[in-house]
């Protein structure tokens, strides 16, 4: 695991290393962190390796994926997600830069919100969420409230709160007591 641009912690019961193509695969009660804390399980992980530089492109995990992204500070919460596949993409310096998951549903959940949904996608910057994607069966809960939708986009200020979020698809909003139905909401709330 050392020099492996990230993760600097492998451990599987088998593994193989592919030099041709630069991919290490680790079969069975597969685990993997990074000394910034991030951390996968999974039953098998696919590790490329860049052709130019000893560090992580990306790491591809299937069966029962689960783990922590942590956030570079100390203030940020962590996000825990699982999968039945997910792939992380890793930036030059071996941080997380996104996240690709699918599932039945694939959820990624902080203290105050979860989101879930067939498939969702997490980019990151310093461990932050900078903006998601996520598409079939999206469900949404928060502090705020709770949503439904085919649908969703949204985008996240430096402290995590939306800055943008976007549900399409017959779309269900309940909160405070309240229900709402649509085919399209768009949420802005820095436009107090």
């Amino acid at each position: 695991g050392q020099g492996s641009g990230g993760l600097s912690s492998l451990t599987a019961d088998s593994g193989e290393y592919r030099r041709q193509e630069g991919i290490v695969e680790l079969r069975g009660q597969v685990a993997a962190s990074s000394a910034k804390g991030d951390r996968i399980q999974c039953e098998r992980l696919l590790l490329k390796f860049s052709p130019e530089a000893n560090r992580s492109e990306w790491a591809r995990a299937y069966g029962s994926v689960r783990g922590t992204l942590t956030a570079a500070e100390a203030r940020a919460a962590e996000k825990t997600y699982s999968a039945s596949e997910g792939i992380l993409y890793f930036d030059a310096g071996g941080d997380v830069r996104s996240v690709g998951l699918t599932g039945s549903p694939a959820p990624v959940s902080e203290p105050n919100r979860q989101l879930s949904a067939s498939s969702v996608e997490l980019d990151l910057a310093g461990g932050r969420p900078v903006s998601s994607r996520a598409k079939g069966d999206v469900r949404l809960r928060s502090d705020r409230g709770n949503a439904q939708a085919r649908l969703a986009s949204a985008s996240f200020t430096p402290t995590g709160d939306f800055q943008t979020l976007e549900l399409e698809g017959d779309v269900v909003l309940e909160a405070e007591g309240r229900r709402g139905l649509a085919d399209r909401v768009v949420d802005l709330p820095d436009r107090g």
